[in-house]
């Protein structure tokens, strides 16, 4: 087992690390050559890794995330945009006119947990600079894929490592689902005002819990409780689902809700549960979308 203080200069060491190049292409400028003019673009994968330290007879992993860069500029970095503590990909928006306001290059239109959807920014790369990236990845496509998938570092620190010596990229960024220009869709945020979940300690309640619904663009979501009172401290998922289209409108579908236990003298259903979410603007979660119980 390592020490602590080797496993405090090893996290150290990767918290200070640049990007880290892991392969690159060439690709001739279809546009400039056109008109004439000698041109060539690089496409690179790089990649940001960090530390986490193991218990008996593991000296730790190394974590490897893909990030993709255009002529030296990043593209995406596959850790944007993935909601803790499930770190899944935001995917394409679920709503139609999110997505029509897109230009989208699809090579896995069913989701899994290894997608990385990569969205170029405007404000960052021109539509002909975007469509120079979609046409450089169509062409070394497999190349590509085929690192994020089987490239693996053996770093000196774990050579005896009694659980791992070997490590890829993480297995949530392994494959690119979707070419996306556009800006990156941010999640939406609710907290409940007048319901709290607690805890009993020491036979007395304790109501000093906060619940916030964050809603991915792709559609999933869920409730996470956290608390604090003293020494201790809870914290956990209460509610998860997943939005769906229905004609014009968007169901907030509830699959799975362990109700919290709730500091109000009457009880509370399920429904006024949910319905209870507002945003920073004060806007009902019904605002938005109808509410469906599975």
């Amino acid at each position: 087992m390592f020490s602590l203080g080797k496993q405090d200069f090893l996290r150290k060491r990767y918290q200070n690390l640049p990007d880290i190049l892991t392969f690159e292409v060439i690709c001739p400028d279809d546009q400039a050559n056109a008109q004439g003019n000698q041109k060539s673009n690089r496409l690179a994968l790089m990649e940001e890794q960090s530390y986490s330290g193991g218990g008996i007879g593991d000296t730790g992993r190394l974590i490897r995330f893909p990030v993709l860069t255009f002529n030296g500029k990043v593209i995406s970095r596959s850790k944007d945009g993935r909601v803790l503590p499930y770190f899944i990909d935001p995917g394409l928006p679920i709503n139609p006119r999110d997505q029509a306001k897109l230009l989208i290059r699809t090579f896995y239109p069913e989701p899994t947990e290894s997608d990385w959807t990569v969205y170029v920014n405007p404000a960052k790369f021109t539509r002909a600079e975007y469509e120079q990236i979609v046409s450089c990845y169509e062409v070394h496509r497999q190349e590509i894929e085929n690192i994020l998938k089987t490239s693996q570092i053996n770093p000196d620190w774990a050579k005896d490592s009694l659980a791992q010596t070997s490590f890829g990229f993480d297995h949530r960024a392994q494959r690119i689902a979707h070419l996306v220009y556009g800006e990156l869709p941010q999640p939406q945020v609710f907290s409940t005002r007048s319901i709290r979940s607690g805890t009993i300690d020491d036979n007395k309640w304790i109501s000093s819990s906060t619940e916030v619904l964050t809603i991915r663009p792709n559609g999933k979501w869920q409730i996470e409780s956290n608390g604090e009172h003293g020494t201790l401290s809870w914290g956990g998922t209460v509610a998860m689902g997943t939005i769906k289209v229905s004609g014009d409108k968007l169901i907030f579908n509830v699959e799975s809700l362990i109700p919290p236990m709730l500091d109000s003298a009457k009880e509370i259903s399920n429904r006024a549960y949910i319905e209870s979410f507002v945003n920073d603007e004060s806007k009902k979660i019904t605002d938005f979308y109808q509410i469906s119980f599975k």
